[in-house]
């Protein structure tokens, strides 16, 4: 096994090298065992706080190694059809909020992380309570990165 014990900058996470897989979870896990998509047995080591992004390099024993974050399945609020006020668009946000999701906020939407794709309807149907017909969610499959503000690490 090779140790990787410190964060040696950033790349693109579409580089053409040696790759790790991690899901967003694992991010700012410290200790962390893995194979990479060629193969090789790395171990994570990395200094307590650290918390990886997608795009990351690590390195230890002579090795650089590319961090990739998995994507995960994510629930895409927009408005169905016509703009929604923005007093609405808080309601979902707090509603969102009160199921402990880390959100990602765009112009024109709200993403999420389902933990579940059955959980799309039981989002539809806040979203119905929140204000009726005004917001749809559909879904996606992306690698999710919350806001930092808006990251309740421990609670999704």
């Amino acid at each position: 096994m090779i140790r990787l014990t410190e964060v040696a900058g950033r790349t693109e996470p579409g580089a053409d090298m040696e790759s790790v897989l991690v899901e967003r979870h694992e991010m700012q896990r410290g200790r962390l065992r893995r194979k990479t998509d060629r193969g090789t047995d790395v171990g994570l080591d990395l200094p307590g706080g650290t918390v990886l992004r997608n795009g990351d390099l690590v390195r230890g024993d002579g090795v650089t190694i590319l961090v990739r974050q998995a994507p995960e399945t994510v629930g895409v609020v927009r408005a169905a059809g016509r703009p929604a006020a923005p007093q609405a668009w808080m309601l979902v946000a707090h509603a969102i909020g009160n199921m402990h999701r880390p959100v990602s906020v765009g112009r024109d939407e709200i993403i999420f992380p389902l933990q579940d794709t059955a959980e799309r309807e039981t989002f539809a149907n806040m979203l119905d309570r929140v204000e009726p017909g005004i917001f749809e969610i559909g879904t996606r499959e992306m690698v999710f990165v919350p806001h930092a503000a808006a990251d309740v690490i421990g609670h999704g």
